[in-house]
């Protein structure tokens, strides 16, 4: 057992780069100089990630060998969060490796926590992390704008309607043809938008602020909880196979089968039309009857011409 634990630590990558031998150090441990004034020597270290105060999020610790002073200086965190960067670099609607050979296993979820994406399949073990469903509209990514506004500032940014619901594009898309015309455009990618909008896309503001702000940290919201909607998992019955369907193995209907729901939708077309016209004639107005009298009276008796 001690040879497997021994070959298999070799061989592992991990252990490899943060290990070192565990043998006998190579002589005498030599002493640090004795430090004779202040600011000589010092020591630096970060805090980043940080629970946000005001808009600081990160502390820089400068610590002074001499006097063990240590200084805390408040910063700014200017770095796009991880689960922004997975967000907009990630690609969507893949099948999913770990449920290959299930059905419907697109990964159409992301994962705030895990900074993946996920299938329906794989939805149990992030059923308690925060969780952003994905969508499609025009062949491209989007996220619906209620979701997009508990994280971060989604002002100025376009939104569309689909399924009843506002969504917006996670990254911008490519354009065929340059649009000449008057109007609003987007501020990076000069796409045509509407008039009081200024970006196209999630990634196109996030550039924007890069470049023109000291960073995301105002412009981000601090989100601990964000489930999926209630129709997030369900898909609708348009898309499954009906419950009584008449298909075998290979996908299409016997002879008998195709006969026998042939003639059943038949009989009940037929029970349905006899019910409607069973109560188109009992929805008629009555008429009065007529009386003999009316029906054999004319006006005078006919005349025929003459033959000659």
């Amino acid at each position: 057992m001690g040879r497997d634990v021994e070959a298999y630590v070799k061989t592992y990558l991990v252990c490899q780069q943060d290990k070192v031998e565990a043998g006998k150090s190579m002589g005498l441990l030599q002493p640090l100089p004795i430090l004779e004034r202040p600011w000589e020597s010092i020591s630096m270290d970060f805090n980043i990630g940080l629970p946000k105060f005001v808009d600081f999020s990160s502390i820089m610790v400068v610590v002074d060998g001499f006097s063990k002073y240590a200084t805390f200086i408040h910063l700014v965190s200017s770095q796009v969060p991880r689960w922004l960067q997975v967000l907009l670099t990630e690609k969507f609607f893949n099948a999913c490796i770990i449920h290959e050979d299930a059905k419907k296993n697109e990964k159409n979820i992301f994962c705030l926590d895990c900074c993946i994406s996920i299938c329906p399949h794989c939805f149990h073990p992030h059923s308690s992390h925060r969780l952003l469903q994905i969508r499609r509209y025009v062949y491209h990514d989007v996220i619906r704008l209620d979701d997009a506004t508990k994280l971060m500032d989604c002002s100025f940014v376009q939104s569309y309607i689909t399924n009843s619901a506002k969504v917006i594009f996670i990254n911008q898309r490519p354009q065929t043809r340059q649009f000449r015309g008057s109007g609003n455009f987007c501020t990076i990618c000069d796409r045509s938008l509407q008039d009081p909008y200024l970006f196209c896309s999630l990634s196109c503001k996030v550039n924007y602020l890069l470049r023109t702000e000291d960073g995301l940290s105002k412009f981000l919201f601090e989100c601990n909880y964000l489930p999926l909607p209630d129709s997030g998992l369900d898909t609708p019955d348009s898309v499954l196979d009906p419950s009584g369907s008449t298909k075998t193995s290979s996908g299409s209907g016997g002879y008998d089968e195709a006969w026998g729901g042939a003639l059943a939708s038949t009989a009940t077309t037929s029970e349905i039309v006899r019910k409607k016209r069973t109560s188109l004639t009992a929805c008629r107005p009555t008429c009065p009857p007529v009386s003999g009298s009316l029906m054999s009276r004319r006006k005078k008796t006919p005349q025929r011409a003459p033959l000659y």
